[in-house]
């Protein structure tokens, strides 16, 4: 734990840390493999700083020798409760979410396609009944697809123009 809390004040990733763990070959409590969201609940715990909690209260010193100094536990929780750690991850755009269905009317939604070690191996839409089948396309190929539908079908076509013409109030009815 003490490695831990130090790794998180040394700047690393909750993801990092419970990386280093799993590879140190250090099990969870319930002798498991360690995620980030365990190793944040493990620090942010009072009970590392010999703290005792009642209805999710600091209730006072425990009886027990704490694993953290209380300033240490309270610097991790600062640390990990600033909202620049937020790691800030690029939103992928599926334009036909919500639009697309299989032929027999099973919604499809996008979502990346993986492969068997876990990495992404391409953007597609894709049913999510687990009870069948599912069933997927290429996004690329579908929304080229569809955008060339779209603008072939628009193509000539004469779109009309909001009128802008001021109301009474000086607004426009937009």
């Amino acid at each position: 734990m003490r490695y831990m809390a130090r790794r998180v004040l040394e700047g690393a990733s909750l993801l990092a840390t419970a990386r280093e763990m799993d590879a140190r070959g250090v099990p969870t409590r319930e002798g498991r493999g360690w995620h980030h969201s365990t190793v944040r609940s493990v620090l942010v715990n009072p009970a590392v700083a010999g703290l005792r909690v009642h209805r999710r209260e600091i209730a006072g010193p425990g009886a027990w020798e704490p694993v953290l100094d209380r300033a240490t536990w309270e610097e991790v929780r600062a640390v990990l409760a600033d909202p620049a750690r937020k790691r800030k991850r690029p939103t992928r755009r599926y334009l036909l979410t919500g639009l697309v269905e299989t032929a027999a009317g099973d919604p499809m939604t996008g979502r990346p396609d993986r492969g068997p070690g876990g990495e992404m191996t391409r953007r597609c839409y894709a049913t999510r009944s687990p009870a069948k089948t599912s069933t997927s396309i290429g996004a690329d190929d579908l929304e080229a697809l569809v955008v060339e539908a779209v603008l072939a079908a628009l193509d000539g076509a004469v779109l009309p123009v909001p009128d802008e013409t001021p109301t009474a109030g000086g607004t426009s009815p937009h």
